[in-house]
């Protein structure tokens, strides 16, 4: 008796289905972590981690994670003013935060005495330089603006024990760091440098160079859009719900199995099938 093509594959997407095969399928290693690996010793990530970024980069993801701006440091090496706009994409929104070239920072505040546990220069420092805006623009509220630097330092991939330390932080601490800057805001006191202004004489800090431009009446220019604000209402990494690129799939897969996996299970069918041995006129019923 001879079976029509129909069957033959009815019968192979049966037997791949199955659960023995949806079990063997999940167990076949990720090829992309496999890639992505830190097994070279070249000290960028510990020995036997694997890096997200590149995971998700070798999947076809779209990765939203603050960009490293190039910058100029102060003769103390304690403020660096932005030689570019940093502009990071919240979530997979499509709205941007813009932080315009010439802005100053001190990336991460953190007290001296703690230096040794947590630095102001790590994973957490591009979050920091989105977050030192947000608290000098004040176009958020301050709640706001915590929870967009929390939403950057997860997608900056900061570990969790970390963010969570450094969040709790500056939500019990940040009030006078806020108050301060809108203080200084009110006295004419400037945080973003004209390009033309972007170097700093040598051995001066930034407080010194600032007084200087306050002499030469140098004034911030004026802080507009906040559309982003809003999603700082929560600290969770938002999404488009119109999928924008990058933004998670509407489309649930089945029960037990992800994307990928389904994608294994799919081309495990097809190349199951001897194609060669189906007849190219075949029918769906049968011949004796």
């Amino acid at each position: 008796m001879q079976f029509s093509s129909i069957a033959v594959l009815c019968a192979l997407t049966c037997l791949c289905r199955s659960s023995y095969a949806v079990d063997i399928l999940t167990r076949v290693p990720d090829v992309c972590k496999l890639r992505c690996g830190n097994g070279d010793g070249d000290g960028l990530y510990p020995s036997g981690t694997i890096n997200q970024s590149c995971v998700r980069a070798c999947h076809g993801e779209l990765s939203n994670a603050p960009p490293s701006p190039g910058v100029r440091p102060s003769g103390n090496n304690r403020a660096f003013i932005l030689l570019e706009p940093m502009i990071y994409e919240v979530g997979s929104t499509g709205v941007k935060i813009t932080v315009p070239a010439g802005f100053v920072t001190d990336y991460a505040s953190i007290p001296r005495p703690l230096w040794s546990l947590y630095s102001p220069h790590d994973q957490y420092s591009r979050a920091s330089v989105i977050h030192d805006y947000l608290y000098w623009s004040q176009l958020c509220t301050r709640q706001q603006a915590d929870n967009l630097f929390m939403i950057a330092m997860k997608e900056s991939e900061v570990p969790k024990a970390t963010r969570e330390t450094v969040y709790r932080g500056v939500t019990a601490f940040g009030q006078s760091a806020w108050d301060e800057n809108a203080r200084q805001r009110r006295a004419g006191k400037p945080r973003v440098v004209p390009v033309q202004l972007k170097n700093f004489p040598p051995n001066w800090s930034w407080e010194m160079y600032r007084e200087k431009l306050v002499r030469n009446r140098v004034k911030d220019p004026k802080f507009s859009g906040g559309e982003y604000c809003a999603l700082g209402d929560t600290a969770d990494v938002p999404v488009s719900p119109k999928g924008h690129a990058g933004s998670k799939s509407a489309v649930a897969p089945p029960r037990g199995v992800d994307v990928r996996q389904r994608a294994r299970i799919t081309r495990c069918c097809l190349e199951s099938i001897d194609w060669r041995a189906i007849p190219a006129n075949s029918s769906p019923s049968e011949s004796s």
